[in-house]
């Protein structure tokens, strides 16, 4: 049996911090090089952003908003 244990995540942007339920041998799997979607499939997008990169899901969107509406973001054809 696998016990979830908490893990504090605190956004680098906007200082809001989230408590993950985590299972430890699935952080070591991450943390090997296993692809994250693979290992938290049941996290949401912005939670595993969160763990990636240390920003959460809403600042990574605006960072992205903000970008497009600048004129600096292009997408790739």
């Amino acid at each position: 049996m696998s016990i979830l244990q908490p893990h504090h995540y605190t956004c680098r942007e906007c200082g809001e911090t989230k408590i993950l339920f985590l299972r430890l041998q699935d952080l070591q799997r991450w943390k090997s090089g296993e692809v994250i979607q693979r290992v938290f499939p049941d996290l949401s997008q912005g939670d595993r952003e969160l763990m990636m990169s240390g920003i959460c899901g809403e600042c990574f969107d605006d960072f992205f908003e903000q970008e497009k509406e600048s004129g600096s973001w292009r997408r790739k054809a």
